[in-house]
């Protein structure tokens, strides 16, 4: 499926979540449980593993992995959304993978609406790297 129509997609989909009304409880536990229920065979998975894919760090370390290593992504197993202060985010994980074994590189979250992304550090903090990163 071309880039554009899969962005388009989950646009259509992230502006869907992000209606709820700050002040109306419905609309918020609707816009939890929309969010929640969104599973990674989605379009709106896709489209934010993509956009972490662009960025610069994961291109270098992608290219750093040498000839039998590859990158793996967590999938249905460990990716999900999670609703946080009103906001769904994707949580994407990305692994070196090699024929011994999978080890966990880095921990990504992408905001559905804004498109904003962070990035876990090694103290379970998110620091923004984008829009304030320059993707290529």
């Amino acid at each position: 499926m071309p880039n554009a129509i899969v962005l388009i997609i989950s646009l259509l989909f992230a502006v869907e979540l992000g209606d709820a009304v700050a002040g109306n409880p419905t609309s918020q536990a609707n816009a939890k449980h929309s969010c929640l229920a969104t599973t990674t065979d989605e379009l709106s998975y896709r489209a934010a593993v993509e956009r972490v894919s662009l960025v610069p760090m994961v291109k270098t370390w992608r290219a750093s992995l040498g000839a039998r290593g590859r990158m793996a992504l967590g999938g249905h197993i460990f990716d999900k959304t999670e609703f946080i202060n009103g906001r769904c985010y994707w949580s994407i994980s990305f692994y070196a993978s090699d024929p011994a074994q999978q080890r966990l590189w880095k921990i990504f979250r992408v905001d559905l609406k804004a498109k904003s992304i962070f990035v876990m550090d090694d103290e379970g903090d998110y620091l923004p790297i984008y829009p304030s990163a320059q993707l290529k």
